[in-house]
């Protein structure tokens, strides 16, 4: 490892007292990742997103910004060899991932109590023959056509008048 002394050395072509306290210090500003990302292990490299991305849930979108998800798991690499810290910072982020995971799952569940995440007509249409959903299927096509040529003539009349 080089010391402040050796690099001011090398960055000076005049002879450096040791002793000299040293204020300004040419360094490289190369981010640590950017350098050794081939040398550094899976575990702890970041994975990487578009984080400008418009399909991008917002939930997920606070998290990543706030919180860098590792590329791979230590536990899953198999790779035990690694930091306390990296170890704590791993299961920290499985532990959120199954508790999110688990609130989605219980919240859905009461959704699914409570009629959310069923249609309007559901239980109208549960109680409906096959005939009766037929002719409903038939009667909303027609209307649906009236209202198309309805919204058609009104445009005419609209573009009519404009001319005039």
């Amino acid at each position: 490892m080089t010391t402040t002394n050796e690099i001011v050395r090398q960055n000076s072509s005049e002879a450096v007292d040791p002793t000299e306290q040293v204020s300004v210090l040419e360094v490289d500003s190369k981010p640590a990742q950017d350098a050794d990302t081939n040398t550094m292990p899976e575990e702890e490299q970041y994975d990487e997103v578009d984080m400008n991305d418009k399909n991008m849930d917002p939930l997920e979108w606070s998290v990543r910004k706030t919180v860098p998800i590792p590329k791979k798991y230590y536990f899953e690499t198999g790779n035990y060899d690694v930091s306390f810290q990296t170890k704590a910072w791993h299961r920290t982020i499985q532990a959120m991932g199954m508790t999110l995971r688990g609130v989605e799952n219980v919240g859905g569940f009461f959704a699914g109590i409570l009629g959310l995440t069923n249609s309007r007509y559901d239980d109208v249409i549960a109680y409906m023959s096959e005939e009766e959903l037929e002719q409903a299927r038939e009667t909303a096509k027609r209307d649906k056509e009236k209202r198309k040529a309805f919204l058609k003539d009104k445009e005419n009349q609209k573009s009519q008048i404009n001319v005039v």
